[in-house]
């Protein structure tokens, strides 16, 4: 910190106590700042500095204080391109004004962890780019969007804290925000604890979910216990939506040397029980490494022929799997997986590449071909009761960092919002005839757009990131859904459940073979 930023602040302090006296609450103003002081005088950003000053300028009133006062913890955690969720307002008082009030009101919420839904109202995503190049028009733009994206988000809160607290018989329920995308008019998912428990809760269809455990639950049963993969328990709600709730898993911070290779091996085995039932969307948030082994605690992308009858591995996401191989990519608190060496009790931190890491791998891998080639005709059993039943898996036609930069396109340059609108929609029809190559959506394709350019128009309205799902049927696609609601009906003259478990046997013994383990190899 400079002298010139020492003064600045001094200076700040020195006229807000003009505008609200020396005293508030019985206390003098500099007593109440002692710890923005010395947040303030550590090691933050010069974007940080400049926010808190203008945020200082900008109090008024005693009640801008007293909102200030609940708010201010939860700003200096908001992570931002340039700091703080300081950095992001600093050059709008109008902004301020109205993000000091919503945050106290999340403050009261959700207490410490308000931080996160105020990042995910304030953000594109993962980036927070409101800075000071960008005109006073399109700051607006930025505050609407906010303001869209905190109604919908409070209006989606209250109405599923409603239906937990049915649930669980606890009207005092308390909820807990969490990172991820807002979907469907501002719902995402929530944390929340019941009799001494902590559960996710996933306000969408979840029944490929609980497929999924069910799946991996029989596959354990083909593997020693020293492989067997922990799955963490769902819970199906009686709803329309056949939304659901599942347990609450933790990340483990370092291992010994002996678990961490445990746990290696049994990702091994993870991964070819997710290629044989054909899941992708594999990343470090839907993989948590914990000291029983890794846990898959999101199943939306399941049951995908195309990656079952794949001889490759680049259909899984595996592009940034690595990351979920290395536990320590965590965005919120940045905690290393470390690994405690047995015999000098020294810890290290893993990397991708590390011996450890890929031996296991790969062995976990082989050994789960080898037994599922021995229990084929049970993986095929469980994958046709699986087919024969009803319900939704997610499709990405649309990269979600690509609709935020869109979007965010949309607030800057708003004479071609329009355009951008058409195209993205225009982009979205391309990527899902490519997706139901083989079907048929059952709706001509220039009505189609128009719906999609709906869907587009009021997503970047309100913040949202669109969910598209396909509905399965007797094993086939009978569905477009955006968004939890019927998009398109679709045709599909897919496989018979009996020709499937056929096709499914030849694959289960392809990947035991030794081209197969050059595949799995290839990852590394």
């Amino acid at each position: 910190m400079t002298e010139k930023e020492r003064r600045q602040y001094d200076a700040a302090v020195g006229n807000l106590k003009i505008r609200i006296g020396e005293n508030f609450g019985g206390k003098n103003v500099s007593s109440h700042l002692k710890n923005l002081e010395r947040f303030y005088c550590g090691e933050c950003t010069k974007e940080t500095r400049e926010g808190i000053i203008c945020f200082l300028e900008t109090l008024q009133t005693g009640q801008d204080f007293a909102y200030f006062l609940e708010a201010w913890e939860v700003l200096q955690k908001v992570e931002g391109s340039l700091g703080t969720g300081f950095s992001i307002c600093r050059k709008n008082p109008y902004i301020i004004q109205y993000l000091l009030q919503k945050t106290a009101k999340l403050r009261r919420m959700f207490q410490d962890r308000a931080y996160q839904a105020v990042s995910l109202l304030l953000g594109m995503g993962t980036r927070l780019e409101l800075d000071e190049n960008y005109r006073a028009d399109i700051q607006s733009r930025f505050y609407f969007l906010f303001d869209q994206k905190h109604r919908n988000y409070l209006k989606s809160y209250e109405t599923i804290r409603e239906k937990l607290s049915a649930v669980t018989g606890e009207a005092q329920l308390l909820l807990y925000p969490t990172s991820g995308d807002l979907h469907c008019g501002g719902k995402n998912p929530y944390v929340f604890i019941w009799k001494g428990k902590q559960y996710v809760y996933k306000p969408r269809d979840m029944r490929a979910d609980a497929l999924l455990n069910e799946a991996l639950i029989h596959f354990n049963e083909l593997l020693p216990e020293e492989l067997k993969i922990p799955a963490a328990g769902i819970t199906l709600l009686d709803d329309e939506e056949h939304t659901g709730y599942m347990e609450y898993v933790t990340y483990a911070e370092s291992m010994s040397e002996q678990n961490a290779a445990s746990y290696y091996r049994k990702f091994g085995a993870l991964l070819y029980f997710c290629k044989i039932y054909g899941v992708s969307d594999l990343h470090y948030e839907n993989i948590i490494a914990t000291e029983s082994g890794p846990v898959l605690i999101d199943g939306e992308c399941s049951f995908q022929k195309k990656i079952t009858m794949s001889k490759k591995m680049n259909d899984m996401s595996l592009e940034i799997l690595k990351h979920a191989f290395l536990p320590s990519f965590r965005i919120e608190n940045q905690v290393n997986f470390e690994v405690v060496e047995n015999e000098t009790g020294a810890k290290r931190t893993l990397r991708f590449n590390d011996p450890l890491i890929r031996e296991n791998v790969l062995e976990g891998f082989q050994t789960a071909a080898s037994l599922g080639r021995q229990g084929k005709e049970k993986l095929g059993k469980i994958y046709a009761e699986i087919l024969g039943r009803e319900y939704l898996t997610r499709i990405v036609p649309v990269k979600t960092g690509d609709f935020y930069s869109k979007m965010e396109f949309c607030c800057r340059e708003s004479q071609r919002r329009g355009e951008m609108i058409c195209v993205t929609a225009g982009e979205i029809l391309e990527e899902l005839k490519r997706i139901f190559q083989g079907a048929r959506l059952m709706e001509e394709p220039q009505q189609l757009e128009q719906r999609l350019t709906g869907i587009v128009e009021r997503d970047f309205f309100q913040g949202d990131i669109p969910m598209f799902q396909v509905k399965n049927e007797n094993g086939a696609m009978t569905g477009l859904y955006a968004d939890g609601s019927l998009l398109v009906p679709v045709e599909e003259n897919g496989f018979k459940i009996s020709e499937w478990k056929i096709i499914l046997k030849n694959e289960i013994e392809w990947w035991e073979m030794a081209e197969a383990n050059e595949r799995v190899e290839g990852i590394f």
